[in-house]
């Protein structure tokens, strides 16, 4: 969405720098689970924006800690969070 606002430039496009990008890296993908999108909803966030809170509802499901620069992520509680 960045890109597509000219807020950021991926070469050649959006498309081909993440499958770039991720070509041997150790990311995995997370599918979003029914749990996973029970538990975005029971997540204390001062916003309702759903990719916060999908990705919050994911770490915690998966006992992951999450490394955000994210204010409202980082003061989310029962949220394991290391500040990036």
């Amino acid at each position: 969405m960045l890109e597509e606002k000219g807020r950021l430039a991926l070469g050649p496009n959006a498309v081909s720098w993440i499958r770039q990008s991720l070509n041997g890296s150790s990311v995995f993908e997370i599918p979003v689970s029914i749990e996973i999108a029970m538990a975005s909803r029971q997540i204390f966030l001062p916003h309702q924006d759903p990719a916060d809170r999908f990705i919050a509802a994911s770490s915690r499901i998966l006992g992951l800690t999450l490394v955000t620069s994210d204010r409202a992520l980082l003061d989310c509680p029962n949220l394991k969070t290391l500040q990036a």
